[in-house]
Formats: C-alpha cells, structure tokens, sequence
C-alpha cells in the first residue's frame, strides 16, 4: 500500500522509499517509521505527521512511499481527540 492511499486519521509504518529517498530520509521518512495522514485536499498534498513533525507532501511524492497500514483510525472532530474503530 502506498501512503497516498491511507485516509485522514489512518496510520502506517514506512516499509520502503521509491524516489527521493536521501532526501524523505532527511525528514523522518525512513523504513519502519511511523506515519499518519492528518488532512488530504482532493487531487492535491497531504499533510503527513511522521514522529513529532508534520509535512505536507504531493501525490507524487506520497505514492513513492511504501507503507505497512497499523491500528485504528483516529479522528480530530472539534480538536478532540476520538478514536474510532475499523475503517
């Protein structure tokens, strides 16, 4: 699965880097980190939270990055932080 497809509040571990590796890896994108994918605009960046940080990154860029999908999904409805379960 690649990072681009996981929804809004959904979490993975980074298994693999296609392109730009040397410079994802400069920003925490390294195999066996763990992702979530905070926001998404429709045809355009995701905004991507991998340790403490947060980025925003294109499709392009997100679809070369492998991910191994983990645990549930989380949801930010009104800055509370609700779990919710399965997809």
């Amino acid at each position: 699965m690649r990072l681009a497809d996981l929804k809004p509040g959904e979490r993975g571990r980074i298994s693999g880097v296609a392109a730009m590796a040397e410079f994802l890896a400069a920003l925490g994108f390294i195999p066996g980190a763990r992702v979530r994918v905070r926001q998404r605009v429709r045809g355009g960046p995701l905004l991507v939270e991998v340790g403490t940080s947060m980025y925003a990154l294109g499709q392009e860029v997100a679809a070369a990055i492998a991910v191994e999908p983990e645990g549930e999904r989380l949801s930010w409805r009104g800055g509370l932080r609700r779990r919710r379960r399965g997809r």
